[in-house]
């Protein structure tokens, strides 16, 4: 109770220009129910969840403090600089078109494994995969393959270059027909075949992600990703503490929340003050444990 009254009290005192502000964002996550529902029904592998993708998808993400929306399939994508779309199983035309026009204006589309398999009455289309998004895409699905046993590893191009990545429950092989590889299997029957593939189409560009990666290399694989598109951090912040941006016209704040019972040092960019203590900040701020902080610049 007495952390509600403290919360009420400190949104009181930032005022209504801070409380209507928008929360600006330049990538964003699509949620499909159709594609979770089709894949309890139909999953291909007993492990394989639609919430367990986009859970770990949004957590990667969202990480980089970068801003991200979680958005229908049929949102306006316009205001977003990379769209991704994981487990994106069940595809309708009308959405496969959306995609199409997104990527072809600039955008950048990132989506993985069982791309395209169902249209939106959930039959198993009759094209090759990823079906409606192969040219888009630049890739053709050669062969898929649910693991259970024996688990290859992913070597990455200089594009996404880390450590080899293992690969969890599923890999889509990828047969390129235009696409440029940025990661290879390095074993088993599939050794040296595509993995990871980026394809130009018109002003934007395709990421298809055809292996189930570990959490660090889907992590440092989407980040990079989102970069590369021109998707920055608002900060660099230690692990455990959070930075959000809210917007209103020319005015900025930031939020920094210290999620660890430790003391955080945050570098700040520009000198600020603190709308809940007033307190002038410049080159560092500290971080109490579990403290929440509210700047402006200027």
């Amino acid at each position: 109770y007495d952390e509600i009254k403290q919360t009420v009290k400190e949104l009181k005192a930032l005022g209504p220009e801070v409380l209507h502000s928008q929360y600006p964002a330049e990538t964003a996550l699509v949620f499909d129910y159709d594609c979770d529902w089709a894949l309890q029904i139909q999953p291909g592998h007993y492990a394989l969840s639609y919430m367990d993708q986009i859970t770990s998808w949004y957590g990667s993400i969202s990480a980089s403090h970068t801003g991200i929306d979680v958005v229908a399939p049929g949102a306006d994508w316009t205001p977003y600089k990379v769209v991704f779309a994981p487990l994106a199983y069940v595809l309708s035309e009308a959405q496969g078109e959306r995609i199409r026009g997104f990527v072809q204006k600039g955008g950048v589309f990132v989506s993985n494994f069982r791309l395209g398999v169902k249209t939106e009455t959930s039959q198993i289309v009759r094209t090759p995969l990823p079906g409606l998004l192969r040219d888009v895409m630049g890739v053709t699905v050669e062969d898929y393959v649910p693991i259970y046993s024996a688990r290859p590893a992913v070597r990455f191009s200089s594009v996404l270059s880390g450590p080899h990545a293992e690969v969890g429950i599923w890999m889509d092989v990828l047969q390129p027909s235009g696409a440029e590889v940025l990661g290879t299997y390095t074993s088993g029957a599939h050794a040296g075949q595509a993995a990871i593939t980026m394809n130009s189409f018109r002003k934007g560009k395709a990421v298809y992600i055809g292996a189930d990666l570990n959490a660090e290399s889907l992590a440092r694989v989407l980040r990079t990703l989102a970069a590369q598109a021109g998707v920055t951090q608002p900060l660099e912040v230690p692990p455990g503490v959070e930075v959000t941006v809210r917007a209103a016209g020319n005015k900025q704040w930031m939020f920094l929340l210290n999620h660890t019972p430790a003391v955080q040092t945050v570098n700040i960019r520009r000198p600020s003050t603190d709308l809940l203590t007033g307190e002038a900040h410049n080159g560092t701020i500290d971080l109490s444990a579990y403290a929440v902080r509210v700047l402006q610049a200027g």
